[in-house]
């Protein structure tokens, strides 16, 4: 700064002397040298401008954050879920060979497979063991087994109602069925408990197999004792109004799926879901024909 007031000065005092003295206009040159001497004078630009400094650190932030976006990023290591099922998982159900044809209308339109289709009302009747005169099978299903062998408790009685099977494609709900007092029996259960399949002796498949789904759906299932597609032979029974064990019910339709040449097989003992209230349905067939649930020598042996 000093240097530059001193050129300047000079410079004036020159250019002011040699005009008093001259008298007269001054010279080019030395005007043309003062201009030189003055910009020589000036300060050169240095890295302490401010301006300069900005500039460098913008651009060094600049590369950072630009390696930063191109950084992989890490993936993150799979979870598992683990989904509840509706019921705990009591059993692994096996499909066993469905013996003869398969039924010939499909499940969910069956008015023999499909109780609800019939549907049923309530009746006012004695809730209680009966005894009925007649022969019985020493190897009937017994319903006793369906809540593990106590002592039964009824809570309300049904009719069923009648199909009439030249109604429509499929057929029709008729009147309720008169040729029992009752048709459909509520037993007493505790909600959450397991219910298993009716207990007999005889049968159907190797391994100890005793009766075939051939109907199920999230709340109702249907047994034959048999390996026939249908109930027009041997025992049937209906279970109603339950939670259907989720594993039991995919392996039913696994196997209506594929034709029906195989269906799920039950053992005594085996567990075919829960009960969702205190109560579970039960509903009793012989060749077809809906019989008394209450009949203390068929069904209820030894109580």
């Amino acid at each position: 700064m000093r240097r530059l007031v001193f050129v300047l000065t000079l410079a004036l005092v020159l250019l002011a002397s040699y005009t008093i003295q001259a008298g007269r206009r001054p010279d080019v040159r030395l005007i043309s040298l003062a201009v030189r001497a003055t910009v020589f004078a000036m300060p050169t630009p240095t890295a302490h401008i401010v301006e300069v400094t900005r500039i460098v650190e913008v651009t060094r932030i600049v590369e950072v954050t630009r390696w930063r976006e191109a950084a992989p990023t890490p993936t993150p290591a799979a979870t598992t879920t683990l989904t509840p099922t509706d019921t705990p998982v009591a059993a692994e159900y096996s499909a066993i060979p469905v013996g003869g044809p398969a039924t010939d209308r499909p499940d969910s339109l069956h008015g023999d497979l499909n109780l609800a289709l019939r549907g049923y009302v309530p009746f006012d009747a004695a809730l209680s063991l009966v005894d009925i005169n007649g022969p019985a099978d020493g190897d009937a299903p017994q319903l006793a087994a369906v809540v593990g062998g106590r002592a039964p408790v009824f809570t309300r009685a049904y009719r069923v109602r009648d199909w009439n099977w030249s109604c429509g494609g499929d057929g029709c709900r008729g009147d309720e069925l008169q040729n029992v007092e009752v048709s459909l029996l509520a037993i007493q259960t505790t909600p959450g408990e397991t219910l298993r399949i009716p207990a007999r002796g005889a049968e159907i498949y190797g391994g100890g197999f005793k009766a075939l789904v051939v109907y199920a759906d999230p709340q109702r299932l249907t047994l034959v004792y048999t390996r026939e597609d249908n109930v027009a032979n041997g025992y049937s029974v209906h279970l109603e109004d339950f939670c259907v064990d989720p594993n039991l019910l995919a392996a039913y339709q696994a196997g209506n799926a594929s034709g029906r040449g195989s269906l799920p097989g039950l053992h005594n003992g085996d567990p075919v879901g829960t009960a969702r209230y205190g109560q579970v349905l039960v509903a009793v067939r012989d060749r077809g024909s809906f019989t008394d649930p209450r009949s203390r020598k068929d069904w209820w042996r030894g109580y």
